[in-house]
């Protein structure tokens, strides 16, 4: 794999996978955490409009190039990140390249796409209030990351959303958009040159090329505890505490711990204490995500009312076991031998390995391949392990949320 940069410092990078689908994706180094107070919600309405029209296109034309042909397109947007990309018959590749480039450098954002979209998300918003089992998620990163950019919801709020101009809209990609903060990414039965000349062809444009820079602020944590009355049938909780930015080499371990601790296996520590032995809880998960300058470990279960007292003390308990002593070899053992069955299930998955793929282009110009994960993994420590667990399983400094 080699990675090419255009003349606009436009990164390209493609890996050649043997099928007759292809992918092909652009990645932003931009995301919610870019915006400025009156913009919540920018990148994700950006995102939506993207597909509204262009120079030459309507938007009906826009998402018809690739339909048409059995093809899809897609994006999403996080907190610091917007992702657009194709699943398409790999002999269409350069309609795919074409259709990209229309799309990020000749969008028109109609007025009248626009006061369309608004209420598309706007109903995204409120249908997303009805389930207490998301919003959970960005309360309690609201709570944690309070103050920083990281805080805010990516949807948005209605009044932000409502206030949404052209100008505004075509301010924040000029101000964001640009080609050094951008990832050209591709996988599929092409050579490099091939995706490197349609690249040249289609992405030279220096519209959008001068340089810019992400203001990082620092976290300023405090632990909160919280709870909040809501009309649900059940209560739902959510435990955490900031966590190691993506940058840092703790990460890989502490991912580890969490599979153990919580992840999708029914066998999971927090799945098998909470549900299979004592049947207080349904669902019970354990998510570590890692930004830029920091990141979030965060437990959530739903349970009855009645049983939260009794999961929280199990919760507790069993984060006091990994603070308490390293793992012996043969937990140790187990819990790796896990989580490389699931990375190598996992890595089967194309379009999942993919959008990886583009990611860690986008933030470490690099990509490791799974034997190199794997090794990483294999040489963990027990003593490794307990010096992360010390940390960031530590009990005072757990924040809670209770939607009960």
């Amino acid at each position: 794999m080699n990675i090419k940069t255009l003349n606009n410092r436009l990164r390209v990078a493609h890996l050649e996978s043997e099928s007759e689908v292809a992918y092909l994706g652009v990645g932003i180094n931009v995301g919610s955490s870019d915006e400025r107070p009156e913009e919540y919600g920018m990148s994700h309405f950006i995102e939506h409009m993207l597909f509204k029209g262009t120079k030459k296109r309507s938007n009906y034309q826009v998402i018809s190039r690739l339909e048409d042909v059995g093809g899809e397109l897609n994006a999403y947007t996080t907190k610091e990140e917007t992702f657009i990309y194709t699943a398409i018959p790999k002999k269409y590749m350069s309609r795919a390249m074409e259709l990209l480039a229309d799309i990020l450098f000749n969008s028109t954002f109609p007025e009248a796409e626009m006061e369309k979209e608004k209420d598309v998300v706007l109903d995204e918003i409120n249908s997303y209030k009805d389930n207490p089992a998301e919003v959970i998620f960005d309360e309690f990163e609201e709570q944690v990351f309070e103050g920083h950019p990281l805080a805010h919801n990516i949807l948005g709020t209605e009044e932000t959303v409502k206030s949404f101009t052209q100008k505004m809209v075509f301010d924040f990609i000029e101000r964001n958009y640009t080609t050094d903060k951008m990832v050209l990414f591709s996988l599929g039965g092409f050579s490099q040159e091939k995706i490197d000349n349609l690249a040249e062809k289609y992405f030279s444009s220096d519209r959008f090329a001068h340089c810019s820079e992400r203001k990082r602020m620092e976290v300023r944590y405090q632990p909160q505890k919280k709870i909040v009355e809501e009309d649900t049938y059940q209560a739902h909780s959510i435990m955490g505490n900031v966590a190691y930015s993506m940058y840092d080499k703790r990460r890989l371990p502490l991912h580890l711990l969490c599979n153990m601790l919580g992840g999708p296996a029914m066998n999971a520590r927090l799945n098998y204490q909470l549900r299979e032995r004592n049947g207080i809880g349904y669902n019970i998960e354990t998510h570590y995500s890692a930004y830029s300058n920091s990141g979030i470990l965060y437990i959530y279960w739903g349970s009855d009312e009645n049983n939260v007292k009794k999961s929280n003390a199990i919760i507790l308990r069993e984060l006091k076991k990994l603070t308490k002593e390293p793992l012996t070899e043969s937990a140790l053992k187990r819990a790796k031998q896990q989580y490389l069955g699931q990375i190598t299930i996992a890595n089967e998955q194309k379009e999942g390995r993919f959008l990886n793929f583009g990611k860690s282009i986008m933030h470490f110009n690099t990509f490791k391949t799974i034997e190199e994960v794997k090794e990483r993994v294999n040489v963990i420590s027990a003593e490794e392990l307990h010096e992360i667990a010390k940390e960031v399983f530590d009990p005072k400094q757990q924040s809670s949320l209770l939607l009960v």
